[in-house]
C-alpha cells in the first residue's frame, strides 16, 4: 500500500494542475470571442444589431434615445482569471478616449463603448448556453452582463458589471 502513495499524489498533483489550466482557459475563452472595440468597423448606433431579443431591442432603443455624446462609466470583467481589477472608461463622441487604470492584457477589447456592449449581449446570446442581462432603467445601457458559456462545463462563467455611468457637461 505504501508503495501507491506516491502514484497517487502524483495523480491530485496533475489533476490540481488540469483545474488551474482549465479555469485559465475559460478566462482566455471568455474574452477571445469579445467584441472588438467601436474603432473597427462595426454596425452604426441606428442599425438593428444581430441576436438581441426582445427585451435587449427595447434597452438598446432606449439607449438610442437617451445616450448622452460623452459619458464615463467603470466596468468590471468578473471571472475566474487573474488580475481582473475594474476599469474607469470614458467615451467621447462615441469613442473610448480613456481607460484608467489600463485593464489586463487578456480583457482589454471587451472595455468598450456602450454601443459595443449591445454588441456583445447579441454575440453572446448566439453562442452560450446563458446570457442574463440587466439594464438601467433610465439610460437604458447594460448594468449587468452574467454569461455561462456552457452550463455543464465548471468556471467558464463571466459577468461584466457596469457602475458608476455619468454623462459628461
Amino acid at each position: 500500500m505504501r508503495s501507491r502513495r506516491p502514484e497517487r499524489a502524483g495523480l491530485v498533483r496533475a489533476a490540481a494542475l488540469l483545474a488551474a489550466a482549465t479555469a485559465l482557459a475559460a478566462c482566455g475563452q471568455a474574452t477571445t470571442t469579445a467584441v472588438p472595440p467601436a474603432a473597427t468597423s462595426s454596425p452604426s448606433e441606428s442599425e438593428p444589431i444581430p441576436g438581441l431579443n426582445a427585451a435587449d431591442t427595447v434597452a438598446h432603443d432606449r439607449w438610442q434615445s437617451a445616450a448622452p455624446g460623452d459619458y464615463r462609466f467603470t466596468v468590471d470583467v468578473r471571472c475566474f482569471c487573474p488580475g481582473s481589477k475594474p476599469v474607469e472608461v470614458t467615451v467621447r463622441d462615441g469613442e473610448v478616449v480613456s481607460l484608467e487604470p489600463a485593464p489586463p492584457e487578456f480583457w482589454s477589447e471587451v472595455v468598450v463603448s456602450v454601443p459595443d456592449l449591445f454588441r456583445l449581449v447579441g454575440d453572446l446570446r448566439g453562442s452560450a448556453d446563458v446570457v442574463d442581462v440587466t439594464y438601467d432603467s433610465e439610460l437604458g445601457y447594460p448594468t449587468t452582463i452574467a454569461v455561462d458559456r456552457i452550463t455543464e462545463a465548471i468556471d467558464d462563467e463571466v459577468s461584466y458589471v457596469v457602475t458608476d455611468f455619468a454623462p459628461l457637461s
